[in-house]
């Protein structure tokens, strides 16, 4: 891009200042088919890098950004043909190019979907069991598969996911909440994705009837979490962010360079029943409080009360003709049980603040010392909050933020 904003300045200077009389020189040069063709292939080539920033990808989504980015290189080849024909062999170079990575692609695609080869040294899809949780205005799918690895992945990376029972077309990037064992290469993955409408709707229907779906992973992909060496560590998920942060938490545990450091790990929920999105993976991060002195877990439930959800709990566990239901409320009621560095809040269609969380933290890490680390997940508010709140600081060079939108 650079090269050629470098080319069309240098022309337009030479053309539309240097060469006298002006503008007429100007507007005689830029009638000539091959200006126009260049400006045409200048504003692709511009196009092209403003639909390519992060922003813009996040806006249109990964797979219209896909599409549009090839269909405008085509166009970028034509035009700079149209600009300077002398050297079409290198646009016939390009166009070739181009050509032989889309049909790799292709044969990619259909090597996959039409099953690749059988025996136990192809390719094979994943899998998934797919779990329904929650009220129907407010469902999350779980999803749980195992799968070969070569080597395992890192806390806080992602996958993308394609589903080719649905479409072949979708790709969509999910983080694993399990976190991977280093003993073996069979590794176990858990998703939490929400149901909206679209494929998630479907994914909900097939969950409806029982039945698995065929599932390919591509990565992993991003930066392992937390950083080598951390120290003092704060996690804040919000909603399903927590596949992000659990796995961070639970890494941290597992290395613990120094059991003195700080590691909090905050999870704000909508319903205290969002918990059986995780429930044995929460009772696990629970039961470790005994052995890791450093750990800290606070729970802050935004949309209902203490007492109507004691109130909830007791009716299940009332219900003794429904076993699952006895299970599910006697299960909630243990979760919620608060004890030594364990709290859960009840904030009833209000919510935490981030600035209390925060400044909880940097007090004890400022007691034991080092760096600090906050990392976090979901709506881009609570990332907002929690900026302002490092901002503010006066030792902020010293702590590392980053944050994985939804």
């Amino acid at each position: 891009f650079v090269q050629a904003f470098l080319h069309t300045l240098g022309w337009t200077l030479v053309e539309g200042y240097f060469y006298k009389p002006q503008p007429t020189t100007f507007g005689d040069w830029l009638k000539q088919m091959y200006a126009v063709f260049g400006v045409v292939a200048m504003f692709i080539l511009t196009l092209m890098l403003v639909l390519s920033t992060k922003t813009c990808i996040r806006w249109v989504g990964y797979e219209a950004f896909k599409i549009s980015h090839w269909f405008l290189a085509v166009l970028y080849v034509a035009a700079c043909w149209g600009h300077w024909d002398r050297l079409w062999c290198w646009m016939v170079a390009a166009l070739v190019l181009i050509c032989l990575d889309q049909l790799v692609r292709w044969f990619r695609t259909l090597y996959i979907h039409y099953g690749g080869k059988t025996n136990g040294g192809g390719f094979r899809c994943a899998q998934a069991a797919i779990t329904l949780i929650g009220s129907p205005d407010d469902l999350v799918a779980r999803l749980d598969f195992d799968y070969e690895h070569k080597e395992p992945w890192y806390a806080g990376q992602h996958f993308y996911l394609t589903f080719p029972g649905l479409s072949i077309w979708q790709s969509h990037p999910f983080t694993p909440s399990s976190l991977p064992r280093l003993d073996t290469r069979l590794q176990h993955h858990t998703y939490l994705i929400r149901v909206r409408k679209g494929q998630t709707a479907e994914l909900a229907s097939l969950a409806n009837s029982g039945a698995t779906i065929s599932t390919i992973m591509t990565g992993p992909y991003g930066r392992p979490y937390p950083s080598f060496g951390f120290q003092n560590v704060l996690t804040v998920a919000g909603g399903t962010g927590v596949t992000f942060t659990l796995p961070i938490v639970l890494e941290g545990l597992r290395q613990q360079p120094k059991p003195r450091y700080a590691l909090d790990f905050v999870w704000i929920l909508r319903k205290a029943q969002d918990l059986h999105w995780l429930k044995e993976e929460m009772f696990a991060l629970k039961s470790a409080l005994g052995e890791h002195q450093n750990l800290r877990i606070k729970l802050f439930v935004t949309r209902e009360t203490q007492s109507s959800v004691v109130q909830i709990t007791e009716k299940a566990l009332e219900k003794g003709t429904a076993e699952s239901f006895s299970s599910t409320g006697s299960e909630l009621k243990d979760l919620l049980q608060e004890e030594e560095r364990f709290s859960v809040a009840f904030l009833g269609d209000q919510h935490p603040s981030t600035a209390d969380v925060f400044d909880d933290f940097v007090e004890r890490a400022r007691n034991v010392g080092g760096a600090m680390e906050v990392l976090g997940s979901g709506p881009e508010s609570m990332s907002s909050d929690l900026r302002s709140e490092i901002s503010r600081m006066k030792d902020r060079e010293s702590t590392d933020f980053y944050w994985d939108s939804r």
